[in-house]
């Protein structure tokens, strides 16, 4: 799996982040502790160091401020554990967080901060060592501590490394665990996207074979016609049946024409990016299919939906909606040809269904309805692509939503499903 610097950065700040928030709750305990103790005067260095952490701590936030945070952090701590050795006599137990320090700094930094880490080690070790050996004796040393007190001292730093490590192991475990269940939902969404492209991809290959047969046909007839009527004129024969030849080649062409818009249409739906956005529904079907009136003499659209908020996709719901009308009203014999658009509600799925008083579609041609190029009548194949109700059932996939035809019989019933 690749990560990007970003991406190494952003889990590197979350460390960092967690374990400023450690030492804080430390240095709180810490605090409490001493107050207890009496350790009064120790309280001014350790509100001072957990302050620069803290600022320094918001300062990761800021982009570009990483290495400046970090190491600055560090060098804070250094001098915190220098001053704090020297003012309680170079305890050993004190001394020892040098090594917590010195352990932590390569999980922080990156190759390219070679310099900083290996400045920074090397003053962890060097002190470490230098104190141990030679603070008491060769180095400032103020002895605040009464003897009475360095052993309640010394327990308490101990307790205090103990629950550091243990801290700072489980945080650790924490972040390894948050990071694997982020590569567990990278990989989950990638395996779905790989699973979507490739029936994408057959469904692609699947209708560019449908659509080259199919717009081969108009293309067929229009040569077909066009060398009947030079023949005509060639051989001088009776010109009155190229008038018909025309007219033929001209449904013709109007079929290619629509094949073409519609071959548009459908190779569009792909690109359509994910914009949903809050829709009155009933406004948005009297809107988007107030058209449809002026085309078909006589319709009627009957909107029953009434104060239903959704929140979907505005063009793929409204490509789903004309589709729909349009076909109910195209593919209609009726004297006064209408649809019915109402809603339903029921376990967090809202169905929206378009009845219509057509010609219906009979039972074996159901389990074909959405694939492209299938034609059901006499009527679609003189007025339609074939490709509609693919267009529509390809919409819908893209808002994450289902359609299927409910009956065929006596006109049609469409129900589209969207789960909110």
């Amino acid at each position: 799996m690749y990560y990007s610097n970003d991406d190494l950065e952003k889990n590197k700040i979350q460390l960092l982040s967690a374990i400023a928030f450690l030492l804080n709750i430390l240095n709180l305990i810490t605090v409490i502790c001493y107050i207890i103790l009496g350790f009064y005067w120790q309280l001014t260095i350790v509100l001072i160091w957990s302050l620069s952490i803290y600022f320094l701590s918001l300062l990761l936030k800021k982009k570009g401020y990483f290495v400046f945070s970090s190491y600055w952090g560090f060098q804070l701590t250094i001098i915190f554990l220098f001053v704090g050795s020297a003012l309680h006599g170079y305890q050993m137990v004190f001394n020892h967080f040098y090594l917590i320090f010195v352990v932590t700094i390569p999980f922080v930094f990156s190759d390219k901060n070679y310099r900083q880490v290996c400045f920074l080690i090397l003053q962890g070790v060097v002190l470490f060592f230098v104190q141990n050996m030679y603070g008491k004796t060769h180095m400032i040393n103020f002895r605040l501590l009464a003897k009475v007190q360095e052993n309640i001292y010394n327990a308490l730093m101990l307790s205090i490394m103990i629950v550091f490590i243990f801290g700072l192991t489980y945080f650790n475990i924490l972040m390894n665990q948050l990071h694997e269940n982020k590569l567990k939902k990278i990989q989950r969404k990638l395996s779905a996207t790989e699973k979507r492209l490739i029936i994408q991809n057959s469904e692609l290959q699947t209708f560019g074979l449908s659509a080259t047969h199919s717009l081969k046909t108009p293309l067929f007839i229009i040569n077909s016609f066009l060398n009947k009527i030079k023949q005509n004129i060639e051989a001088q024969k009776d010109k009155t049946s190229n008038g018909y030849y025309i007219d033929l080649i001209k449904q013709s062409n109007k079929l290619n024409e629509k094949y073409s818009d519609d071959l548009v249409k459908y190779t569009s739906i792909y690109n359509v990016i994910g914009h949903f956005g809050k829709i009155d529904l009933e406004q948005f079907i009297q809107d988007k299919t107030s058209i449809f009136l002026l085309k078909y003499k006589n319709a009627e659209i009957i909107n029953q939906v009434r104060g239903v908020i959704l929140y979907s996709n505005p063009l793929l719901l409204e490509i789903i909606i004309q589709n729909l009308v349009d076909n109910a009203l195209k593919y209609n014999l009726s004297e006064s040809p209408n649809v019915k658009i109402f809603t339903e509600q029921k376990d967090q799925v809202l169905s929206i269904y378009f009845q219509d008083n057509g010609i219906g579609i009979a039972t074996q041609y159901v389990d074909k309805l959405f694939d492209p190029f299938n034609r059901i009548n006499e009527m679609e194949t003189a007025m339609g692509s074939g490709l509609g109700l693919t267009i529509t059932k390809l919409a819908a996939i893209k808002m994450n939503a289902d359609i299927m035809l409910v009956s065929g019989e006596d006109g049609c019933i469409f129900r589209l499903s969207i789960a909110y």
